[in-house]
């Protein structure tokens, strides 16, 4: 590793110039990447829905439930199938092993179950993936006094179209309406009088509404398909159209298609004149209510790679400019997932703030001095200070350039695994440092003595180093739903530590070579090195302020050694068969402020 530190030292300039491009785009990327409650998880779990209507249970499970678990249960990575039936309904939950491509799993079922041949009363199954993805990270409700018709008017033209234009918005899904359809009363008197029959009106319907290939056209080298199409725009289309024709010809009536023409003699019979048309509510699947007041609820799906609180945020800023929305529409907002995260997300942000603040006032602490006053032991730990302080912000936001690189969010493991990083970067860096300073004290050449004093102690941070990332690095490899949440986890950690060491390498030992000079730390201690002595740590006019405090715990334990050592295994055996008793789940209860 001593090449990192010769090449940084070598090209200072270039070094520092990293560090301030490293520390911009760490924040550049830290404002962009997607913030999310939740890892990204995909749950190895299918859902397989099929509504057979009037059927009992027993008819379900024979003409449904056994013939889709029959034909899905030789697929690869399927674990088990749990089937609920009851009557007009299928439920099957089907679990496959973690590892297996949900995507494509999905397809393969989709593709047996259309070759069932079911009862011709049953729907065609629903098969769906569970994806934290699917939820709605908003939900609202748009309340009105005023007609169903009106208000669905209002959210198709209006409220739906403000929300779709916010980035990150996959879908809004809209609830409790209730579709218009057309309804055709027939009158039987008047038919038999015309001599239409139910079978002219229905052809004439459908045969007006068509859209059908009608060959292709070569230009330039180029083919387009052309297709014909006609369809009914209003109530009025359908009440003109021609079903037939009468008149003093006695020739049997017959349907027609559109443009149909016949003798001049017989003048046309439109379905106004046996018949009336008109609009009714349709039949709805959803019922939506707000205060006990009709409504329609809007679920509003985030993008994969979306910022939940970004996409939350900004819609609702859309709908408060919306022009045009009538007075007496108001929307309300039933749930909002990104005030909630927002909140666990700046509390774990504040945690890690303060860790950062503490850290930096732990190590102020142990290096401020009285010697020779104490305004000017304040004034001379200051620099060493800034090295240590300017370490942990550089070391924590490369490691969040690298998790940008592998697509990460911040959520609230990754931003954990930051903020346990956040105590445990900073080691290396006071090694390096507290080195590099015994050797600038003896007044060698700088440049010199500080690539000797890193190359001196680089084995053992890079062996500490490397042993704590082989401590939480396994947690990526835990397989299963546990192991989906400890993956960010552990690499964000593991990527703060590789991030460390390399700070610790290259820009501690620059940064100490620059700022650094011999007297920063004032001491006895400090002027025994420059002579050359070795000091005797239990002289008491050479100890520090902690070397008092500590020196005579450490004398009675070296003194004690049986009762030390009994004490240890004891705390070590009793907090082990604590884990017998400490409840195991993989969250906590509480609400979300616990």
């Amino acid at each position: 590793m001593s090449f990192l530190t010769s090449l940084a030292l070598r090209r200072r300039s270039l070094t520092v110039l990293i560090v301030a491009m490293v520390l911009v785009g760490g924040i550049a990327t830290y404002r962009s990447l997607p913030v999310t409650l939740f890892p990204e998880i995909e749950f190895p779990l299918i859902t397989i829905t099929a509504f057979y209507p009037s059927a009992n249970p027993e008819a379900v499970v024979r003409d449904v439930t056994i013939p889709i678990e029959n034909i899905i249960s030789g697929i690869d990575g399927l674990d088990s199938i749990q089937s609920v039936s009851s009557e007009n309904l299928s439920l099957s939950l089907v679990n496959f092993k973690f590892g297996i491509d949900m995507a494509e799993t999905e397809r393969t079922i989709s593709n047996r179950l259309s070759e069932i041949s079911f009862p011709s009363g049953v729907k065609e199954p629903r098969v769906a993936r569970i994806n934290p993805d699917e939820f709605p990270v908003l939900q609202l409700s748009v309340v009105g006094n005023r007609a169903m018709s009106d208000l669905q008017e209002i959210v198709d033209s209006l409220v739906r179209p403000a929300i779709l234009s916010v980035e990150g918005v996959f879908s809004a899904n809209v609830t409790g309406r209730a579709d218009e359809q057309v309804m055709v009363a027939l009158d039987g008197e008047k038919m038999s009088q015309l001599n239409i029959s139910l079978f002219q009106i229905s052809s004439a319907l459908q045969d007006n509404k068509v859209a059908s290939p009608a060959g292709a056209i070569t230009e330039e080298g180029q083919t387009f398909s052309v297709r014909t199409a006609h369809s009914y725009n209003s109530l009025e289309d359908i009440n003109s159209l021609i079903i037939g024709f009468g008149g003093s010809s006695s020739s049997t009536n017959s349907s027609v298609g559109p443009q149909s023409s016949l003798s001049s003699e017989l003048s046309p019979i439109r379905l106004s004149e046996v018949a009336e048309v008109t609009l009714s509510p349709g039949s709805t699947s959803s019922i939506s209510r707000t205060n006990g007041s009709p409504s329609l609820g809007i679920g509003i799906l985030k993008n994969h790679n979306a910022n939940t609180v970004k996409v939350t945020k900004n819609v609702l800023a859309n709908l408060a400019s919306l022009q045009g929305l009538p007075h007496d529409v108001k929307i309300v907002t039933i749930t909002n997932d990104g005030p909630e995260i927002e909140a666990q997300i700046n509390t774990l942000q504040r945690e890690a703030i303060f860790g950062f603040l503490f850290a930096i006032a732990v190590v102020f602490a142990f290096l401020v001095t009285n010697r020779p006053t104490i305004v000017k032991g304040l004034h001379l730990a200051l620099r060493p200070t800034l090295v240590i302080g300017l370490s942990i912000p550089l070391s924590i936001l490369t490691g969040i350039l690298l998790m940008g690189t592998q697509g990460m969010s911040l959520n609230f493991m990754t931003l954990g695994g930051l903020a346990i990083s956040v105590g445990r970067v900073v080691d290396d860096s006071i090694v390096v440092l507290e080195n590099v300073y015994r050797h600038i004290q003896r007044d060698e050449e700088r440049l010199k003595v500080t690539l000797e004093a890193t190359r001196e102690v680089a084995p053992a941070i890079t062996a500490s180093t490397l042993t704590t990332i082989a401590v939480f690095a396994p947690l990526a490899f835990i397989q299963g739903l546990v192991g989906s949440f400890f993956l960010p986890f552990a690499l964000t950690i593991s990527f703060a530590l590789i991030a460390s060491l390399i700070v610790a390498l290259t820009v501690v030992p620059v940064l100490g070579a620059l700022l650094l000079k011999p007297g920063d730390f004032p001491s006895r201690l400090a002027k025994s090195v420059e002579a050359g002595a070795v000091p005797n740590v239990m002289d008491e006019e050479r100890q520090t302020w902690m070397q008092r405090a500590y020196a005579p715990a450490l004398l009675w334990a070296l003194h004690h050694k049986f009762v030390t050592l009994l004490s240890a295994l004891v705390i070590t055996m009793g907090s082990l068969a604590l884990i017998l008793v400490i409840p195991v789940t993989l969250f906590p209860s509480g609400g979300p402020g616990f």
